[in-house]
């Protein structure tokens, strides 16, 4: 990470520079001079050199497929020894991969490995030869050794970015340190059915990379990250994490795969294509001209020189065929002269045709902005499945080697078999395949009869060009000329090459091209080890922890603290800090008693930071199956940090949405408690040490035994056999839990609606009132800031004056405490989720409604008296606010124990009525989400200033004084929330739905911050114009909502209709 990057490094010249938030989350990695180098022999891999990018990376990619595992890493290549480290790596320098390249530019090409001339050879003289042992590549670069390498700041050069294209010059260069010259991009592919030596291979990298560099190896795992996406990166993230002893993350698969599309085609000659001249060979000639072989080997070749990649002379090149007296796609398609492109530019829009066990079609409209359009299961799977039923064949390499020796009409009939000649009215050749396999019917004919080298290259054929097809059409339903074909189906492979990309000249009559890639295989992995270069330049996560680092420092120093949400302390932050969705219980009269599990107070016995207990306590639930009918699913509900009594109606009022959902769907609905609220309370008191096993990661334990547990007493085994689809529903914390179930426990339950989910900690949460700011009544809005801005600036003779005019003076109620109070005004904006009756009873009062009657003295003694207008009126007009309305909470008058946060005396009792404590503890210790009045100078106040980190600093270590056994955290442990993913978190149907409106919507993955989604049936992703705090959830159902509010919740009944529909295809 470059710490000192800033947005003077930038020039402000392009107009497609990003903003100073958009940079803040694009990937920098330095490409100037990057070229592909040639390999070992030995090596399959075609490694990229970034001769420029010089930071230290020990992050490694993962994309497991459902073939194969593809792995990328990045190691330095330095030529010295750098004074002070040890980093002489056994690996060539730039010098020696050059003179590698020039040495085999003229060689024969390599096809994974092997030549071409050799491949036959392999198949008919000896058995295929097990690969050479994996080798570690060079040598990771831990981060530990990354101040030693800096020199003088660096500038940067040349960068490819997902989000933004910045030409050439519009950035200063990177200065490398002349040790330094780079490094490399590594790659290497297992298969996933032999994934143990993939963990070995990184295990490998991960332990030669702490001996070379003389960093312990704990030292060394605590760099490594491994950014794992693909299906496997749920189906084998436990066991990367356990086996590796390294942090695992889990990258989004579609996001990665373009993300590493458009990266790589910015490398040079790393897109190629065919001509549009033909050479010189016929469909029906049995040996390969001289041409067609150097098209082969070109295309093979590692690294072909710019001349080498150019078409061939002209005089060897025939003049090329009008379209139309082109063959139809045949078994040998022809041959073409084939072009790199060596200097690339990015070229929108475009479609990736993503060729792996399946097929997915995508639109690529820009950097980052996607859609998956089509597909089909016909892809590397089947032929790999079929071809190792029919043949025998060991690897999918081996598949390929025969089908480069057999002769496809011996399996397929072909036109000429039919016809015995072409058939020239419709312009279909005697070559032309007329039916796939249609010979293997014929009477008499035995499986012994065919060979497998015919057969492999039959149903190569087509595979290829259904494939081909399909693209052609969907490129053509999109009015898209470009197509990228990527995938391990690929290999480099010469004919599968051709077949494509002849089906898309044909069928295009020549208007479309098709597009490969010398790296087909790895745009996956490539783009998770871009996520993590992402996350380490700047992003959402990052910022916020060098906050919090900072926040830490000055909490040493004076006494400033980085903390959580806000605080429920008292009556007065209490009511504000949960981000709860609250029910009318009003609504329901009759509901049956709770259900309770057995539920195990310490799910993880072997953490130290928890008192070892084998002791369970009752956990709630309710249960309403009056509308289930087969085929329906169960709906969870979690209350959140609330009392399920509370939230009953979400289940059994017919003017709740969730109601609705469970009956529309036939589904159960169920309410969980989450423990420690209401009446599920594990232990005796809520004292610092009692509150230890109130923590995220037990309150997921808990829904997880839950799903594995629970048993319904009308309908038993229905969840624990997985008779009906698990979909968990969630707002605000709830919702983020259930984003963070996802990722914990990825494959439990099968959805999740997760509205208004907090997933990203937050340490000084000024935003929280920027809705009121930018969608309150304008007047409003200034006459508070009017009154806040003289409340501020009052001069501390005339603070004991001016809090008497508001019925709180200052020897009940410390200043601090009183510009606190003044906040609840303003912050009922998230009250009046659903509605805005109690925000605008505020903001009628301060800008229309009688001031309070103060005397003369106390006018003149505050400085109100010599204020001007509109601050004046303002000011008067809030204290009689406060007077009439926030007073009378205060039912026995003593304001220091509704109010104050200095008494500790009541702020420290902690019997089982302190519930208010239990939130308290949530942000104090692990949240974080303190709402301050610091807002930038000249935005309109909402919130005093007054109202600072320091504030809730001495809150949190008064409430919790450290216990026997446990302590408050001198900060809050954010990380241990943030490690799920925050913005970034996404699984296959995990909804996520917010309000514009929302004032936690900072927090959510819909903030400004966080990156663009297209919304998708399996990944929705939906902003409601208009929407507040959990709209969706909260409020009451029916056609009193805003328009935007229904349109929201109907198209959250399809998706849920569909996930339960898709269950009962996969379980039938």
């Amino acid at each position: 990470m470059d710490a000192g990057l800033s947005m003077s490094n930038f020039s402000l010249d392009d107009a497609r520079l990003p903003s100073r938030s958009a940079a803040n989350t694009s990937v920098l990695v330095d490409i100037e001079g990057a070229e592909i180098v040639d390999e070992d022999p030995a090596r399959e891999t075609r490694d990229i050199y970034l001769p420029r990018h010089t930071e230290f990376i020990s992050h490694i990619a993962l994309d497991i497929g459902g073939s194969l595992a593809k792995v990328v890493y990045f190691t330095r290549v330095p030529h010295k020894k750098l004074q002070g480290t040890k980093l002489e790596y056994d690996c060539p320098g730039p010098a020696e991969q050059s003179a590698s390249t020039s040495a085999t530019s003229g060689s024969k090409g390599l096809v994974n490995g092997k030549s071409i001339a050799s491949l036959g050879s392999a198949i008919e003289d000896e058995p295929p030869r097990p690969p050479s042992p994996f080798k570690p590549n060079g040598i990771l670069g831990p981060k530990a050794l990354q101040k030693q390498a800096e020199q003088a700041m660096p500038a940067r050069g040349h960068f490819a970015s997902p989000t933004s294209r910045v030409k050439p010059g519009m950035m200063k260069r990177r200065a490398s340190v002349t040790e330094l010259p780079g490094g490399r991009l590594n790659f290497i592919k297992f298969e996933t059915d032999k994934l143990d030596d993939c963990i070995k291979f990184i295990k490998d990298l991960i332990e030669s990379s702490s001996r070379s560099h003389g960093v312990a190896l704990d030292e060394m795992k605590k760099g490594v990250k491994i950014m794992a996406t693909g299906g496997g990166s749920y189906l084998f993230y436990e066991r990367l994490r356990a086996e590796l002893g390294v942090d695992v993350t889990k990258e989004e698969e579609m996001d990665c795969l373009i993300t590493g599309l458009t990266f790589i085609t910015e490398i040079p000659n790393e897109v190629f294509w065919y001509s549009d001249e033909l050479l010189p060979q016929s469909a029906d000639t049995d040996e390969e001209p001289k041409q067609a072989q150097e098209v082969r080997r070109k295309l093979s070749d590692p690294i072909p020189s710019p001349e080498a990649s150019v078409p061939l002379d002209s005089e060897m090149r025939p003049d090329p065929l009008p379209i139309e007296a082109l063959p139809r796609p045949s078994a040998n398609p022809p041959m073409y002269s084939l072009l790199f492109d060596s200097h690339p530019t990015p070229h929108f829009p475009c479609m990736l045709v993503n060729i792996g066990s399946g097929v997915s079609i995508i639109k690529v409209d820009d950097y980052g902005k996607f859609e998956r359009i089509s597909g089909t299961s016909l892809g590397g799977g089947t032929l790999w499945g079929l071809l190792s039923i029919i043949t025998g064949a060991e690897s999918f390499d081996e598949m390929l080697a025969m089908s480069e020796k057999g002769d496809n009409a011996y399996v397929d009939m072909l036109v000429g078999d039919i016809y015995g000649s072409d058939y020239s009215k419709i312009g279909l050749k005697s070559t032309t395949i007329a039916s796939s396999f249609g010979k293997v019917f014929r009477k008499g004919r035995q499986k012994q009869d065919f060979k497998p080298e015919d057969i492999s290259r039959s149903l190569l054929y087509a595979i290829s060009n259904n494939i081909g097809q399909i693209a052609y059409m969907n490129a053509e339903k999109h009015g898209l000329d470009r197509i990228y074909f990527g995938g391990c189906f690929i290999r480099g492979h010469a004919a599968t090459i051709s077949t494509l990309s002849y089906a898309i000249r044909f069928w295009s009559k020549g208007t479309k091209k098709a597009l490969f890639l010398r790296h087909e295989g790895y745009l996956g992995s490539i783009g998770a080890w871009l996520k993590n270069i992402e996350q380490e330049t700047g992003s959402t996560l990052d910022r916020i922890m060098l906050v919090f680092v900072s926040l830490l420092a000055l909490a040493s120093s004076a006494s400033v603290y980085a903390a959580s949400p806000a605080l429920p302390i008292g009556f007065s932050i209490s009511r504000r800090s949960q981000p709860m969705i609250p029910f009318d219980r009003a609504l329901v009269r009759d509901v049956p008693d709770a259900l309770t599990i057995d539920m195990p107070i310490n799910h993880f016995p072997g953490d130290p930071k928890y008192q070892p207990t084998n002791e369970t306590f009752k956990l709630r639930y309710f249960v309403n199956a009056d509308h289930y009918k087969p085929g329906g699913a169960v709906l969870i509900w979690n209350a959140g940090e609330g009392s399920a009594d509370d939230q009953t109606a979400a289940i059994f009022s017919n003017r709740t949405f969730i109601y609705n959902l469970t009956q529309s769907t036939n589904s159960v609905g169920i309410v969980l408690e989450h423990r420690y609220y209401g009446k599920s309370i594990p232990m005796p008191s809520f004292s610092t040490d009692d509150l230890q096993y109130l923590t995220v990661e037990q309150a997921l334990a808990d829904w997880e035994y839950f799903a594995k547990n629970a048993e319904l007493p009308t309908l038993p085994q229905l969840i624990t056999q997985n008779k009906a689809p698990l979909i968990y529903l969630g707002a605000s914390y709830s919702g983020a839990l259930a984003a963070w179930q996802s990722v914990v426990y990825p494959t439990t339950f099968w959805g999740y609606i997760a509205s208004s989910a907090v997933t990203v900690s937050i340490l000084d949460f000024a935003a929280y009132v920027n809705p009121v700011r930018d969608f309150a009544p304008r007047d409003c809005v200034a006459n508070l800031s009017a009154a806040l801005d003289l409340i501020d600036t009052t001069s501390e003779s005339m603070r004991k004056p001016l809090q008497s005019i508001f019925g709180l003076p200052q020897d009940q109620l410390e200043f601090v405490d009183f510009v606190n109070v003044l906040a609840e005004g303003p912050l009922e904006w998230q009250s009046s989720s659903g509605n805005q009756r109690e925000f605008s009873a505020f903001c009628d009062a301060i800008s229309t409604g009688d001031g309070v009657q103060a005397s003369d003295t106390l006018l003149e003694e505050s400085g109100l008296a010599a204020a001007s207008e509109p601050a004046r009126s303002a000011v008067l007009r809030y204290a009689s606010y406060i007077t009439n309305r926030t007073l009378t909470d205060c039912e026995d008058g003593n304001l220091n124990k509704c109010f104050g946060t200095n008494n500790a005396t009541d702020l420290q009792l902690a019997d089982l009525d302190q519930d208010w404590r239990l939130w308290a503890w949530q942000t104090c210790s692990q949240m974080a989400f303190f709402m301050t009045g610091n807002v930038p100078t000249g935005e309109a106040a909402i919130m005093s200033k007054h109202i600072d980190l320091a504030y809730y600093k001495r809150v949190c270590q008064t409430t919790f004084p450290p216990g026997t056994f446990n302590k408050l955290p001198e900060v809050p442990d954010m990380a241990s929330v943030l490690k799920y993913g925050g913005y970034g978190i996404r699984h296959p149907r995990l909804a996520f739905v917010d309000g514009t409106e929302d004032p936690w919507r900072p927090c959510t993955p819909h903030a400004d911050a966080a990156p663009p989604r297209i919304s998708t049936t399996d990944e929705p992703y939906l902003l409601v114009q208009g929407g507040v705090h959990g709209a969706d959830f909260g409020g009451r159902y029916g056609p009193n909502q805003t328009a935007t509010n229904n349109e929201a919740r109907a198209t959250e009944l399809s998706i849920l209709q569909s996930w339960i529909a898709d269950w009962q295809r996969l379980h039938q």
